[in-house]
């Protein structure tokens, strides 16, 4: 009884110390669009990419390459990428390029 009793006035203490406060996103935190396809042309400041899917058109984007950009992997024609970009003045910039490795 008294171990019941300990047990309640244990669970009905304070235990916001036990929450964790989700982390809000910083107001100006860029938010990132993907999109994934096939390396068609590129160069120092522009990335070309296509990407084919069954049952659909297939879609060509051309995004920005700046000094901010991320580069992970060696960038070639025809090896497959997933371009993280932000929209900035109506263009798309590429803020991380994620190369995919090759499959033999």
């Amino acid at each position: 009884m008294v171990l019941c009793a300990l047990f309640l006035f244990l669970a009905a203490g304070d235990v916001s110390a036990l929450r964790q406060e989700i982390p809000k996103p910083a107001e100006n935190e860029v938010k990132l669009a993907f999109f994934s396809g096939t390396v068609t042309e590129f160069s120092e400041t522009k990335l070309t990419v296509l990407r084919e899917v069954m049952d659909r058109d297939p879609e060509e984007r051309t995004f920005v390459i700046n000094a901010e950009t991320k580069i992970e992997g060696t960038l070639k024609s025809k090896v497959r990428v997933t371009v993280g970009y932000a929209e900035e003045e109506q263009a798309h910039v590429a803020v991380r390029i994620i190369v995919r490795a090759e499959t033999k």
